[in-house]
């Protein structure tokens, strides 16, 4: 008969019953360490509520998620007055389906991209913002947001999140109808914005251009009346709660 082999026996036991009392902000801080080391492959102690995040199709996914998790960790570390607000976060059912669900959007960049770690950085801000408003009672209306931030490229989505400084030049160029020329309104949007930026690489040009091009076709850009770029009233709202630096 094959032995079975044994198992590694884990503490079920309270801290407050092996005689260790932690005082609130500690707990916190022990909570959230634990969370986002055991995401990360830190620890190897289970906890089922949190499991599913690393239970994605295949491992570069698994890596792209780390990656967004251990910064989150250094920007905790940083800022301890956040630690209460990130511990909320996990610890609620709500919070933790919105947490999941930003976490997911690290799957439309990829490991070897040059500025794969700075969206990392902007995810990890992103769960930052969330832990800071009332998500549970904004559930559904956050819940939405994500979703349309979910059909951006990377690229896009720094531009939104960089839409305080999108430049002030007037497009110009208008139909006998008053629209502006898109075309050319993006041109004068993207070249002033590489400018104000001192953005000089070739290579980058076209895509930021591109990404101007898609925030106004996906209704997160309009020309206003003043003929300036400006952001639409849904991604004001997701400026606001997911975006603002």
């Amino acid at each position: 008969m094959t032995q079975k082999k044994s198992r590694v026996p884990i503490p079920t036991d309270s801290l407050n019953e092996r005689g260790i009392i932690l005082s609130s902000k500690q707990e916190n801080e022990v909570l959230v360490e634990s969370l986002i080391s055991y995401l990360i492959g830190v620890v190897a102690a289970a906890i089922p509520p949190i499991a599913i995040l690393t239970e994605y199709h295949n491992k570069r996914e698994d890596l792209k998620k780390a990656e967004v998790l251990k910064r989150l960790k250094t920007s905790v570390a940083k800022q301890g007055v956040q630690v209460a607000s990130i511990t909320n976060l996990l610890k609620n059912p709500k919070g933790l389906v919105l947490f999941n669900k930003i976490i997911f959007l690290a799957h439309s960049s990829e490991l070897e991209d040059d500025d794969f770690g700075n969206f990392a950085d902007l995810l990890s801000e992103m769960l930052i913002n969330l832990s800071k408003i009332d998500f549970e009672s904004l559930f559904d209306k956050v819940s939405y947001l994500i979703s349309r931030i979910e059909k951006l490229s990377p690229q896009a989505l720094f531009l939104l999140s960089d839409s305080h400084n999108w430049p002030k030049d007037s497009v110009g160029g208008t139909t006998m109808s008053g629209y502006t020329l898109s075309g050319a309104g993006l041109k004068v949007v993207a070249t002033g914005y590489l400018r104000d930026k001192k953005i000089t690489k070739e290579s980058v040009k076209p895509r930021v251009l591109h990404a101007f091009g898609e925030l106004q076709s996906g209704g997160y850009m309009i020309f206003s009346t003043d003929k300036r770029a400006s952001r639409t009233e849904v991604a004001d709202e997701i400026y606001e709660y997911l975006l603002r630096r």
